[in-house]
């Protein structure tokens, strides 16, 4: 398999892995809202895989004190939390800058006349975004959001987050 295959470089198999992989793994995520339980799944899943890619087994990290940092690194990669919340926030982009008679829109903006049950649930949509816009230092108030990815260029370049390039 290429993803283990000792000849192909690093980076090779960081690119693989973005495209084959990650793309598979976090199809549709952009409406996912997610408890931390189950993300905490997804992110063992991806330093599993960066750790296969990178040769270095369980135990091997453990005694040598190798972090997934320093394997994602060496991938020119980012931990998944950045992957997930890139998505997101392109998605809310995409969404603001929708007129309001777009369905996706008063789906997720529309208010129901009639009172809630007791409880809530764990996670909605609105708090994963909140917590993607806390992520990137963005205003959590949805007009001041808005006004923000009014502009696309602005917007992906607050929103988006690269890779660091790695030495080799």
């Amino acid at each position: 398999m290429v993803l283990r295959n000792k000849h192909v470089s690093n980076h090779l198999k960081g690119e693989v892995y973005k495209a084959l992989v990650l793309s598979t793994l976090l199809y549709g995520c952009e409406v996912w809202f997610l408890r931390e339980d189950l993300f905490n799944r997804l992110r063992s899943f991806h330093k599993s895989c960066v750790r296969s890619m990178c040769r270095v087994s369980l135990r091997h990290a453990f005694h040598h004190h190798i972090n997934s940092a320093t394997l994602t690194q060496r991938l020119n990669a980012m931990d998944l939390d950045s992957y997930y919340h890139n998505r997101i926030l392109r998605w809310a982009g995409h969404f603001a800058r929708m007129p309001v008679t777009r369905a996706p829109r008063q789906l997720l903006t529309g208010w129901v006349a009639h009172s809630r049950p007791n409880g809530c649930p764990e996670m909605t949509w609105g708090r994963a975004l909140k917590k993607a816009l806390k992520c990137k230092g963005l205003p959590v108030n949805f007009k001041e959001y808005c006004a923000i990815a009014e502009d696309r260029s602005e917007w992906r370049s607050r929103t988006y987050s690269k890779p660091m390039p790695s030495e080799n």
